[in-house]
This record gives structure tokens, C-alpha cells and sequence, in this order.
């Protein structure tokens, strides 16, 4: 019996930790060779869309902002860099939330190691993309275009490749309310080419 019971709890062992979402460190595997500022977090291969997450911490829209981030080893991946928003009031089938809160310009500057730039757009928060699913209270914000043209915020790094990433935020005025916003990258997934 003792045997069984062992047995049973190892293939749950097994199954939860395989099923687990993995967050990368050193001598994690989930994160490959990610080294940089945030948290970086791999779903594993078996994630349809978003398999890579990269957190890099609230910005604050109520007050003038830069931060510059160091980002390394990201896997070779089309990554769209955005802020995901959390508390708003459940999205509508017809309603325009994005002009109401966090009514900043917000500037992004992607530069390698050596200087040359990758990502390089300024544009006001509320022109950017705006996704998030029904009668939710979250929202994806990102500036949608071509990976590398400008006024677009996907990429796709290279192997080994250290970046820069600069973010401004400066508000402007008539926001009726300012939200948290958690800068971060996705990318990556079995459905994503």
C-alpha cells in the first residue's frame, strides 16, 4: 500500500510541476539564457500565444517618469512591449475607456548594446492599441505596426543580444483617473509565426 500511495503522489508531483508555469533564473531552463532587469517567465512550449512574459515593474502616469531597463538573452521571438493596465471598468462592446485614464505621451527608445536603435516612437497613451477580452478589467496597450518600422512596439531580438530599453511617460492634462501600468513583453507560442 505504502508503495501506491508513494507512487500516486510522485505522477502528481510529476504532473503539477510539468504543468506549472516556470519562472526564469539561474540554472532554470524555462528561462533559456535570459539575464536583465524584471522577471522573466516561460509558459513552456506547450503555450498557444504569449508563451514569454517579461515583467518590468509599474510605471507611475500621474508624474513625469524615465527608467531605462537592461535586457539580455531574450529567446529569438517577435516580442510586442506594452503596459498591461489592471482595475479599469469591464470593457463594452461600444466604449472608448483607453481616452479616460493615463492620458500621458509615452515614449519608447530600444537600442542595442552598441547604439543602434530597434524601437524608437513617442505617441500619446491614448493612440496606442487597446485589447483586452469582454467584461474584463484588464487592458493590453501597445502600439501596433510592422516589427522595426516606426510608431510600432514589436521586435524581435537577437540571440545574446543586450538591449537598452528607455521609457517616458509625461502626463497630460484631462485624465479622469490614473491606473496602474506594468510595463512588460510577450511573446512567442506555438500559434504565433
Amino acid at each position: 500500500m505504502k508503495r501506491v500511495i508513494e507512487g500516486v503522489i510522485c505522477i502528481i508531483l510529476l504532473l503539477f510541476l510539468g504543468c506549472a508555469e516556470e519562472k526564469a533564473g539561474p540554472g532554470n531552463i524555462a528561462g533559456g539564457n535570459y539575464r536583465g532587469d524584471g522577471t522573466f517567465f516561460d509558459k513552456g512550449p506547450r503555450a498557444r500565444v504569449d508563451r514569454y512574459l517579461l515583467k518590468l515593474g509599474d510605471l507611475d502616469f500621474s508624474r513625469k517618469t524615465t527608467r531605462t531597463f537592461k535586457v539580455t538573452g531574450l529567446p529569438e521571438v517577435r516580442f510586442t512591449l506594452g503596459f498591461t493596465l489592471r482595475g479599469l471598468p469591464p470593457l463594452k462592446p461600444v466604449g472608448n475607456d483607453k481616452m479616460e485614464c493615463n492620458r500621458a505621451n509615452v515614449s519608447v527608445l530600444l537600442k542595442t548594446k552598441e547604439g543602434k536603435e530597434v524601437l524608437n516612437c513617442i505617441a500619446p497613451f491614448h493612440e496606442w492599441t487597446w485589447s483586452g477580452s469582454m467584461n474584463g478589467t484588464e487592458r493590453f496597450v501597445y502600439l501596433r505596426g510592422d516589427p522595426g518600422q516606426a510608431g510600432a512596439s514589436g521586435f524581435t531580438p537577437r540571440e545574446g543580444e543586450e538591449y537598452l530599453l528607455t521609457i517616458g511617460v509625461e502626463p497630460l492634462p484631462g485624465s479622469a483617473k490614473v491606473v496602474s501600468a506594468s510595463l512588460e513583453m510577450t511573446g512567442g507560442g506555438s500559434k504565433v509565426p
